[in-house]
C-alpha cells in the first residue's frame, strides 16, 4: 500500500505540481512517523498454553503479568503441545508461554526471549519394577511422551515411542500398561499424580535433564523481545516466577 502511494507522489513530483509539496508536508508524518509505526504494534496477543500442563498453568499468571507490565492485553488458548507450536510458527498464535531453547530449531518463525522464565526436571515415570535413570536405560522399553515436547523428542530420538496429545493421556497409557515408561516433567507429573493417580504406585528415576525454558513470540513480534526480556529479568529479581512454580 505504501509503495503505491509513494509511486503516485513521485509521478506528481515529475510533473512539478505544487500539490506535491503540500502533500509531503501535511502527510509525510503519517507515511513515515509514529502513526505509521504504531501499525506494527499490537494492543493484544494470543498465547499458546499446553493443555493439561500443570507447570504451564502455574506460570501463566506470571506471563499475564509480564504483558500487563508492558501494556499489552494477553489471552491464552489451551491446545495440545504440538498443535500450539505449529500454530505459533504459522502466525496463528502470537506467542508460547514457554518452550526449551531447541524449539526454534524446528520452528524457525519463533523468536526466543533470551532470559529463561524457569527450568524443569525431566524424568522417567514407571509402575513396573524398573530403574530408569538415563536415556540409555530406555533400551527395549515401550516409551511414551507428549507429542510436541521437544526435549523428550530429542532424548528419545531413534527409539520407537508412543506419542499422546496430553499428559493426562500419557499417564493413562502408563497406568493401563500400554507403555512401560512415561517421559515428562517432574512438577507436572507429580501434580497430576496427586490429583488423579494417588494410589497407582507411579515411581520415578533420577533426573534425565534439568532444562531452562523460555518465552517465545512469533517473528512478527520480534520488536517486543528486548522489552519482554527486560521485564522478565525484573520479575525474576523480584522472585515472581519462583513463587509461582514452587519446587520443581
Amino acid at each position: 500500500m505504501r509503495a503505491h502511494v509513494m509511486k503516485a507522489v513521485w509521478q506528481q513530483m515529475q510533473g512539478g505540481g505544487i500539490f506535491v509539496a503540500a502533500f509531503l508536508i501535511v502527510c509525510g508524518g503519517a507515511l513515515f512517523g509514529p502513526a505509521a509505526q504504531a501499525e506494527e504494534h499490537k494492543a493484544g496477543v494470543v498465547i499458546g498454553q499446553i493443555r493439561e500442563s500443570p507447570l504451564q498453568e502455574r506460570i501463566r499468571p506470571g506471563i499475564q503479568e509480564l504483558y500487563d507490565r508492558i501494556g499489552i492485553e494477553a489471552e491464552f488458548m489451551l491446545l495440545p503441545s504440538k498443535r500450539a507450536l505449529v500454530m505459533t510458527n504459522a502466525g496463528e498464535l502470537d506467542a508460547e508461554i514457554f518452550r526449551v531453547a531447541k524449539a526454534a530449531r524446528r520452528y524457525p518463525n519463533l523468536r526466543r526471549v533470551p532470559t529463561e522464565v524457569t527450568e524443569f526436571t525431566g524424568r522417567a515415570f514407571f509402575i513396573k519394577d524398573l530403574q530408569v535413570d538415563s536415556w540409555d536405560a530406555l533400551e527395549g522399553l515401550r516409551v511414551g511422551i507428549v507429542h510436541g515436547a521437544v526435549w523428550a523428542e530429542e532424548g528419545t530420538r531413534g527409539r520407537k515411542v508412543v506419542r499422546t496429545e496430553t499428559l493426562f493421556r500419557l499417564l493413562e497409557r502408563l497406568v493401563n500398561g500400554s507403555v512401560d515408561v512415561a517421559i515428562s516433567t517432574h512438577g507436572s507429573v507429580m501434580t497430576m499424580i496427586e490429583t488423579s493417580y494417588p494410589d497407582k504406585g507411579i515411581k520415578y528415576g533420577a533426573p534425565l535433564n534439568r532444562t531452562p525454558v523460555y518465552h517465545y513470540v512469533h517473528k512478527d513480534l520480534e520488536y517486543l523481545v528486548p522489552k519482554l526480556d527486560q521485564v522478565i529479568r525484573e520479575m525474576k529479581r523480584e522472585g515472581v516466577f519462583d513463587r509461582l512454580t514452587g519446587p520443581l
